[in-house]
């Protein structure tokens, strides 16, 4: 029987889906590394005083594909600080509303209102973890297409 070219054009378009597929899996993978990472820097090496565990609380991270929140990491309570947790969780959600399909994005979240203030006044509560995410991030996708 012949081969026809129909069946020569399905399988290079399986080939090509399950290719893109593996490689959207390997990149969910590492910005879950990333995220998990980003999130014990900034709860570990948060140089402030966080008097009800609000702020603390409030960190976390999501991985989103294609639209829809894949993973998430982080918003554990310290202290008494539930209602980080909660506004962590909440301004995660509406972040994940932004990201478009057909993208995959790590996004980390700071969800107590006055982590903005406490940066401001010198102290670091997510700004050195994403700075040093955003290069670990770019050498492990590096390292996945090598």
């Amino acid at each position: 029987m012949p081969i026809k070219h129909k069946d020569i054009d399905r399988e290079f378009s399986d080939f090509v889906d399950d290719s893109i597929s593996a490689i959207e899996k390997d990149i969910v993978g590492v910005f879950v590394k990333i995220g998990d990472y980003g999130y014990r820097l900034a709860v570990e090496r948060g140089n402030y005083q966080d008097r009800t565990g609000t702020l603390r609380s409030s960190i976390g991270y999501g991985v989103v594909a294609n639209g829809r929140l894949v993973k998430s990491g982080g918003f554990q309570q310290f202290l008494s600080g539930s209602a980080g947790v909660l506004t962590g969780k909440d301004r995660l959600n509406e972040l994940v509303s932004e990201v478009k399909r057909g993208y995959i994005a790590l996004i980390f979240v700071v969800g107590a209102e006055h982590a903005m203030y406490v940066e401001s006044m010198g102290y670091d509560v997510m700004t050195f973890s994403e700075i040093e995410c955003y290069h670990k991030a770019e050498e492990m996708i590096n390292q996945l297409f090598k």
